[in-house]
């Protein structure tokens, strides 16, 4: 590429013209805060990681200030840490001072709103999805920033062959197209064109204000036309899964995220048409949508107006934040601030009852522990009685069989005894029936 003429060398007739990019993906947030006299207060950079083995900060802009998260996108520490230790030092002293952001859940935070509540900067946040026409860092800023950006990239390329912008270079790279894009009066002019400084409502155009115009069909004719005049919503779903397909996960993770929170990407064509495929195939039946009355109020004053209570309405609104959805616009004021608190409080309760629940738990699991082991000691305790009563039933078996066999042993000696009498009572009369008939044959001799 000819850093002149900025034309690229290629071959005749090459409809694609390929360059070397950084293969390496890196969610990195960079927090831009504008004014309406021309003025910027310097970026903040969100790095993912914990710890870094170099200066992510090395090349980066005057004054600029670091941040870190699991994932490198805004939270509400680091939003909170911004406006408390940087935006306070970079702006005037006089107060008070108006802070536009818009829906992303990091603003919302109780200590955050305390804050600017005690030092007068009224903390107001934009409608949803109206960023595109409301905000100026969309309307005037971003724009030729990104454009400053691929400029920048393609200059670093030439200027580093072999290297690639990550996260060790990002910060000098961003500081080229970041002074590049920081022009007074293109920032002055992004206000007006929003008609927020000075306000006029007739700075952007209504027509971009007004709902879209529903079409509807006969029911007996829309299965027919639907192939020829358009895509029904089974077709749409189709579609939004082939897309999705072909995204990465952390990409779909991120559309879905700002799409619940109502932070419109109006620059990304990715995002918009993934957003349109996702509207379109959980669009409700024509039937189930109420038509509301229209207001007589100017669209800059619908979008600017804070939301009040319904007097009629005896529902209580649901205690559920969906980005800045339902609740004031005034992020610093006394309602969003009794909101936060009672969120807190009950936040707080509902983990003193999960910790009361978990120290029931466990003292359940320690008394059924305790249970257990006295069950476990009983069991040993009879076993050891079982083992006893059988030792002792095996003692008394053998004393038993001992005393029979001395029973026995005494029978046969006096068995034996009884056969030795006998023997001798018999020797007796044998001997005297000898002497008698030696008697009588001593007499016949005589």
């Amino acid at each position: 590429m000819c850093p002149r003429s900025n034309k690229v060398l290629a071959l005749r007739g090459a409809k694609n013209v390929y360059y070397c990019t950084s293969s390496e993906k890196v969610q990195i947030t960079t927090l831009a805060c504008i004014s309406a006299t021309g003025n910027t207060v310097p970026p903040m950079h969100v790095f993912p990681g914990v710890r870094f083995s170099y200066n992510p900060m090395q090349g980066c802009i005057d004054s600029a200030y670091f941040g870190k998260s699991s994932n490198g996108w805004m939270t509400q520490e680091l939003f909170n840490g911004w406006l408390t230790k940087h935006f306070v030092k970079h702006i005037p002293r006089e107060r008070p001072v108006c802070l536009l952001v818009d829906g992303h859940s990091s603003h919302i935070d109780l200590e955050t709103s305390k804050f600017c509540q005690e030092n007068q900067i009224l903390l107001y946040c934009l409608y949803p999805h109206s960023s595109h026409i409301t905000q100026p860092l969309d309307v005037g800023f971003f724009s030729p920033l990104k454009q400053a950006w691929k400029k920048a990239v393609t200059e670093f390329n030439i200027d580093n062959p072999g290297l690639s912008v990550d996260k060790s270079t990002f910060c000098r790279v961003f500081k080229r197209a970041y002074l590049a894009a920081v022009k007074p009066g293109a920032i002055v002019r992004a206000f007006e064109n929003s008609g927020i400084y000075p306000p006029n409502r007739y700075a952007f155009d209504e027509q971009k204000l007004k709902p879209s115009t529903v079409f509807t069909k006969d029911s007996d004719s829309t299965n027919k036309d639907e192939g020829a005049t358009g895509l029904g919503a089974g077709t749409k779903r189709l579609a939004l899964a082939a897309l999705e397909e072909e995204m990465e996960a952390e990409v779909v993770m991120k559309y879905e995220e700002r799409l619940k929170e109502n932070f419109d990407l109006a620059t990304d064509p990715l995002y918009n048409t993934w957003k349109k495929l996702k509207e379109k195939s959980n669009r409700v039946p024509l039937s189930d949508v109420t038509n509301k009355a229209s207001s007589s109020k100017t669209p800059l004053q619908e979008i600017l107006k804070l939301p009040r209570s319904n007097p009629k309405s005896s529902k209580k609104p649901a205690k559920t934040i969906q980005g800045t959805a339902c609740l004031p616009k005034h992020l610093s004021g006394t309602e969003v601030i009794e909101f936060l608190e009672e969120r807190q409080a009950r936040i707080a309760n509902e983990e003193r009852e999960k910790e009361e629940r978990q120290k029931k738990r466990e003292e359940r699991k320690k008394e059924k522990e305790e249970e257990d082991r006295e069950k476990e000691k009983q069991r040993e305790k009879k076993a050891r009685e079982k083992v006893e009563r059988e030792k002792v039933k095996e003692a008394q078996e053998r004393e038993k069989e001992e005393r029979k066999k001395i029973r026995e042993e005494k029978r046969k000696l006096k068995e034996a005894e009884e056969r030795e009498k006998e023997e001798c009572r018999r020797q007796k009369k044998q001997d005297k029936l000898v002497q008698k008939e030696t008697g009588q044959k001593k007499t016949a001799t005589k």
